[in-house]
């Protein structure tokens, strides 16, 4: 045998010893740790605003919106109108601008827009009977397209189970905006003047 041929099957028996007596993983051993994908991040939680600061949302079309709730009283409107299903109305004066460009509030049926948020219960303005009351439909609000330079003046209604909790934004980011309300009537009431007329032409304010 020659030289050449003696050393390459050394090697040939050295490499095989190596991988017979390889390194094994251990089972027990923790996995190596993996970074979640990007579209996985979980987005950052944002501090609730005070009542009356003016805060960015995120329009239908992705659009840069500027909110700020400035008033609120609570009621559960005329005696001869429809009766909150969860106890109170609360009506939420927003004045609400686009900054960016053309864009509206999202829609409830987007998953984004306006929510009320208390104690394990989330409703957005559709829900109960908020559609159903003596000022809906002569008060204004969100729905159209708003323009920059143009602010609106609106009045937001839930039916919700009780006074205070947040007025919350849903982003279509997943991003919250979030306000935390006042639990009596706060801010300029004259605002309010459309709702209470129509409350007395339906036999006044239900107790």
């Amino acid at each position: 045998m020659s030289l050449v041929t003696r050393t390459a099957a050394a090697l040939l028996i050295v490499l095989a010893a190596g991988t017979a007596c390889g390194t094994k993983p251990d089972p027990a051993a923790p996995p190596p740790a993996q970074n979640p994908p990007a579209d996985q991040t979980v987005p950052a939680v944002r501090p609730d605003l005070e009542f009356g600061q003016t805060g960015s949302v995120i329009g239908e079309n992705g659009t840069k919106l500027t909110m700020t709730p400035y008033a609120i009283m609570y009621t559960k409107d005329a005696k001869e109108s429809t009766a909150p299903a969860n106890g109170w109305y609360v009506v939420i004066a927003i004045r609400g601008e686009a900054t960016g460009g053309i864009d509206r509030v999202a829609p409830p049926i987007s998953g984004n827009g306006f929510y009320w948020r208390g104690e394990e219960v989330t409703l957005d303005p559709s829900e109960g009977n908020a559609s159903n009351t003596s000022w809906t439909g002569t008060v204004n609000e969100f729905g159209s397209p708003m323009e920059p330079g143009h602010p609106e003046a609106v009045l937001e209604t839930f039916d919700v189970p009780a006074k205070g909790g947040r007025l919350i934004y849903i982003n279509a980011d997943g991003t919250i905006t979030a306000w935390r309300l006042p639990s009596s009537d706060s801010g300029d009431q004259k605002v309010f003047e459309r709702v209470r007329a129509r409350m007395t032409e339906f036999g006044g304010e239900r107790p």
